[in-house]
């Protein structure tokens, strides 16, 4: 199981965590793994603050940034964005001072952005890595699944490790 499975696995025990199984085993598995998965985010949620704490100058960056766009992009009647594919639209005669000034902040913020770029690489290698605790997991045995517990094609990929055949 990956770190970026988890919470996705969270929700899947959530789903099932007030439901009535015959097999004891199952709600076992559900119980232990709620408190091993919790714990493992809590492990993530650090990773993600010393991120933030360590790079506060980034977080000024952005709203400067979003502040310069919106200064120079097309507007509704009430003032709003006006956007299109995700993107505010911009007036094709505000684009060259557009670029100027973000060019401008971008030089200012730059190694506070690539510092950012860094630990945003890193965090999604941590994502796409195995838990390292697999073994504070509970593991089920396959016949003790409930046959009337829904699994869907997501879910067993993310569960399969946790099962023994």
């Amino acid at each position: 199981m990956k770190y970026k499975d988890l919470q996705t696995f969270k929700n899947f025990l959530k789903e099932k965590e007030e439901m009535k199984f015959v097999e004891r085993n199952f709600s076992f598995f559900i119980y232990k793994n709620l408190i091993a998965v919790d714990n493992e985010l809590v492990v993530l949620d650090k990773i993600k603050e010393k991120i933030i704490s360590d790079n506060s100058r980034f977080l000024e960056y952005e709203p400067l940034r979003t502040e310069i766009i919106k200064k120079y992009c097309d507007k509704d009647s009430n003032g709003n964005p006006i956007i299109h594919g995700n993107q505010p639209q911009i007036n094709p005669e505000f684009i060259e001072v557009l670029n100027t000034e973000i060019t401008e902040l971008n030089e200012r913020y730059k190694d506070d952005i690539e510092k950012m770029s860094v630990a945003d690489r890193e965090f999604m290698n941590v994502l796409e890595s195995t838990v390292e605790s697999l073994s504070s997991f509970q593991l089920i045995k396959e016949s003790d699944i409930p046959r009337n517990v829904s699994i869907s094609a997501k879910d067993w990929q993310i569960i399969d490790s946790l099962v023994k055949r």
